[in-house]
């Protein structure tokens, strides 16, 4: 399965999903408006990764799931509910904890 990331408005990206859909092949858009709650990663060795993610919305998405990845002029966002409270030290920590978490995704999908 496809997973796709881009701008909610993304004309481009609406073509290919169009294109997608008469084909009839299994896609999910993730679009840069949307904040992940909730990130899990689960590390047993280089070839079993696990990675979850769930949206504002409490949707799950498990990017084992997927097969293919088109990155398209967005980044999603990892929000931290505890981000908002701690001291700005910790903030910038955190923020950079969770910078290498996408950095991560993203090389997850590029091997």
């Amino acid at each position: 399965m496809l997973l796709i990331l881009s701008d909610n408005q993304d004309q481009s990206t609406n073509s290919v999903i169009d294109w997608l859909f008469f084909m009839n092949l299994s896609f999910t858009r993730i679009n840069g408006d949307k904040d992940f709650l909730h990130c899990e990663i689960k590390i047993n060795d280089y070839k079993n990764v696990y990675i979850e993610m769930k949206n504002n919305e409490n949707d799950v998405i498990s990017l084992n799931d997927y097969t293919s990845f088109w990155y398209r002029r967005s980044n999603y966002k990892i929000v931290s509910p505890f981000i908002k409270t701690l001291k700005k030290q910790t903030n910038y920590i955190l923020s950079k904890e969770w910078h290498q978490i996408q950095q991560f995704i993203h090389f997850y999908f590029e091997r």
